[in-house]
């Protein structure tokens, strides 16, 4: 009842999978992470995919959670997947292009969800992913997270309707994507850091966002984290009805290597403190000359 239709998913064909059926308590207090873990792999096990419905409550979530190919996980109304300080997340993987880039934007595993090369999926409902204030700003020591949700090369992904808060360093942090649309999202790490980076991402659709952030509210950009240019192929961005906000620094900070492949952009009226800044550029966060250098 209430579910959302999983983009990419033949009507009626997916499967829900509940992780209550998995042992998830939703008491606030039992580490409900291996729980949500299997739901989410008998989810990617069915042949269609499927829904990993989290009910009302709150899921403590100690460790990270491995989002899978034709999986939506959907947040009930009600329902929180909540950060923890017990220094189980997983560590950052290596990454020989670190030096391009700050750290956080470097390492994509030291986060409560991630994901690589995934298709078809998605993140729904009326619920909340909280990082509970456990979530680390800067550089996270071991077992530390320093994001809520960070994907890397996947295509066909929805994110709506949910809540993102307390996300350290990035609520949301994704790189070398395609075909993202997300519909009224709710962001609130204005006590953290960044709200969404979009990076060297293609066909984007951001609508009815709300994002209040202390740096960067929502960012779209590209770097070298992944070892390859901009990816070849037009880029289309368009942010409509939204509302961003940034304690520190910009609401909306736009930085592809090639303004040409910008085809276009609809930033709302509303913001708060700084205006936003749009500009062309091959790198971020100080490294200019390092990738001018390194880029073929």
């Amino acid at each position: 009842m209430g579910l959302v239709e999983p983009t990419g998913f033949a009507a009626g064909a997916a499967t829900v999978f509940n992780v209550r059926d998995y042992g998830a308590t939703g008491n606030g207090s039992t580490n409900d992470s291996t729980a949500i873990n299997k739901a989410i792999t008998a989810a990617n096990a069915a042949g269609a995919g499927g829904v990993v419905r989290v009910p009302a409550g709150t899921y403590k979530s100690s460790n990270s959670l491995h989002m899978k190919s034709n999986v939506t996980l959907q947040l009930d109304s009600g329902s929180t997947i909540k950060g923890s300080n017990a220094k189980g997340y997983d560590a950052a993987e290596s990454n020989a292009y670190d030096k391009y880039q700050d750290y956080g934007h470097s390492h994509f595993h030291d986060a409560m969800i991630w994901g690589s090369g995934l298709t078809n999926i998605g993140f729904v409902g009326a619920g909340t992913i909280d990082g509970g204030g456990n979530l680390i700003t800067g550089n996270p020591g071991a077992g530390q997270a320093d994001k809520i949700i960070s994907l890397t090369r996947c295509d066909n992904l929805t994110v709506s309707g949910i809540t993102l808060r307390r996300g350290g360093h990035f609520g949301m942090l994704i790189n070398g994507c395609t075909n993202v649309t997300s519909d009224h999202l709710t962001i609130d790490t204005a006590a953290d850091r960044d709200g969404w980076n979009v990076i060297s991402t293609t066909k984007v659709t951001i609508t009815n966002a709300t994002i209040a952030a202390n740096d960067d509210a929502l960012v779209f950009k590209s770097d070298y984290a992944l070892g390859a240019k901009l990816p070849n192929g037009s880029v289309s961005v368009s942010v409509t009805d939204s509302q961003l906000s940034a304690r520190c620094c910009k609401r909306a900070d736009v930085r592809f290597r090639d303004m040409r492949r910008l085809h276009r952009l609809h930033l709302p009226a509303h913001h708060h403190h700084r205006r936003a800044e749009i500009g062309a550029g091959h790198g971020v966060d100080g490294w200019l000359d390092h990738l001018r250098r390194a880029l073929p």
